[in-house]
């Protein structure tokens, strides 16, 4: 029952940063957007490790929501080393790469390995570089391949996480009824998009605002949560209120046989989060003579966080999903048919989630509005 508990929190503290990052993104930017909650969690988690004084205050309260609670680590622990199963499969890992001119305490060393599966790694130089870009592009399987460039020579800290998302439908689309279609964009335009399509039994719902169909992988562990507001809805608004639109869905949703509509789709992006952690309350982390990191490095003083980027990519086709993510932490993710019940067609703005079903945390939010 502790573990559970610890599972539910976890997943509770990353759904919440994700999601607020997320209805930000949606004012700040009138294109897509794709974040691996989990990657961001876990490397701020890193810092709050390493904190002090105020900087301290403001990360657990950015984390934990100012409940004091600082155990999510061992559940971050236990949720990346579930039993990975071949035809769905998710695995986030983290990386704290280190300069000499800062070397980073033995305190600090210990608690990460201890606490979380972190690996722990010299940046010295051109060949430390090739290895921290090994590193990435084997943990996102060639779909994120550079961590540094030659010019991050001589960094005195980065914090990196990778989160990788691999899963084939149950129930696959077949490629011949793929067919172009009309997709139609948030600003009214319209595109020409490949839609997949298959009949089959899904759990659904319809209401006066949404629909909301779910989608399992071959293992049933994970799935994916589509939903189509109306035009009179607001997506920022669904979001809001999210938690209570998955728990509604997981009390009054239906199975049901309908049709399928959804497009094949690839979106990449790329985002600084500075401005967004600072619109969430992290500010000292940002600026040397605020910033405290005593409990991370020998000499803290004048050591702060220069960024944190973010980069994600998912492709979602016929045959399955697969994602990744990068998150860096700079200093200075043949019977006859049956009647349908439902006719689910994302050809306008959808929100795209995949899920661990058990413990309901959210791998990867995305929003499309254009295609």
């Amino acid at each position: 029952m502790a573990e559970e508990i610890k599972t539910n929190q976890y997943a509770s503290d990353v759904n919440r940063v994700g999601l607020e990052a997320t209805k930000l993104l949606i004012r700040d930017t009138k294109s897509n957007i794709l974040l691996s909650p989990p990657g961001i969690y876990s490397s701020v988690q890193l810092l709050y490790m390493g904190s002090s004084k105020q900087t301290r205050t403001e990360l657990n309260t950015f984390l934990y929501a100012g409940s004091g609670y600082d155990k999510s680590i061992l559940a971050n622990q236990n949720i990346e080393k579930h039993p990975l199963g071949e035809s769905a499969f998710w695995i986030s890992e983290s990386a704290v790469f280190y300069s000499p001119n800062h070397l980073l305490l033995s305190d600090y060393k210990n608690l990460v390995e201890k606490y979380t599966p972190t690996l722990l790694l010299p940046l010295n130089g051109s060949s430390d570089i090739k290895l921290a870009n090994k590193w990435v592009k084997d943990k996102t399987r060639n779909m994120i391949d550079n961590l540094l460039g030659d010019n991050d020579i001589g960094i005195d800290l980065l914090i990196a996480n990778v989160n990788y998302f691999s899963g084939k439908w149950k129930k696959s689309f077949s490629k011949e009824m793929t067919q172009v279609k009309t997709f139609h964009c948030q600003d009214k335009s319209e595109s020409k998009v490949k839609m997949m399509e298959r009949k089959g039994k899904y759990r659904y719902l319809k209401n006066e605002d949404f629909e909301m169909i779910e989608l399992p992988y071959s293992s049933d562990k994970f799935s994916t949560l589509m939903i189509v507001p109306y035009e009179k809805s607001n997506i920022s608004a669904l979001l809001q209120n999210s938690h209570q639109l998955i728990a509604g869905f997981e009390k009054e949703s239906s199975t049901l046989y309908g049709r399928v509509q959804i497009p094949l789709f690839t979106i990449d992006k790329e985002y600084s989060l500075k401005n967004i952690l600072m619109k969430l309350g992290l500010n000292s982390i940002f600026f040397a003579n605020q910033a405290n990191f005593d409990n991370m490095f020998i000499q803290a003083k004048g050591i702060y966080v220069d960024d944190l980027k973010h980069r994600a990519v998912l492709k979602v086709n016929e045959e399955g999903t697969e994602a990744a993510s990068l998150t860096k932490v700079s200093f200075i993710g043949s019977l006859p048919a049956p009647k349908l019940d439902f006719n689910f067609i994302a050809d306008k703005p959808f929100i795209f989630l995949i899920r661990d079903v058990q413990t309901k945390l959210l791998l990867y939010i995305a929003v499309i509005r254009y295609l």
